[in-house]
């Protein structure tokens, strides 16, 4: 058996696509990358904060920044099927009392308001 062999003329090099097309194929992926991120990151923020997690979370952080305040509230949902694209809050039965009792409340000359007077 003997081999014959052929000359095979060099392939011709790959001619290269133009730049304007490689950028808009990375920045379409990008585009496709970030809101597939962005949607996993809203499915899975829906499904963590659930209504029974929220409530109270929700009740510690508003006590917290409302310093002479306790905030009470039945139940806290976070929506998003009735208002899409947007997310809404949803609050059932929120209380909000005072801690101060009326002799410690500041009057306004004890600010340092000069007393108004109430017309007749």
């Amino acid at each position: 058996m003997s081999k014959q062999k052929t000359a095979t003329a060099p392939a011709a090099p790959r001619k290269r696509r133009p730049w304007w097309r490689v950028t808009l194929k990375w920045l379409s992926l990008l585009l496709l990358f970030a809101a597939l991120y962005g949607l996993g990151l809203a499915v899975i923020t829906l499904s963590l904060l659930t209504p029974e997690r929220l409530t109270p979370l929700a009740e510690r952080m508003a006590t917290k920044s409302l310093q002479n305040c306790r905030v009470e509230m039945d139940r806290m949902e976070i929506g998003l099927r009735d208002t899409y694209p947007f997310f809404c809050v949803n609050v059932d039965g929120l209380r909000v009392t005072s801690t101060l009792t009326p002799a410690a409340s500041p009057t306004p000359s004890a600010a340092g308001f000069p007393p108004t007077p109430i017309p007749s």
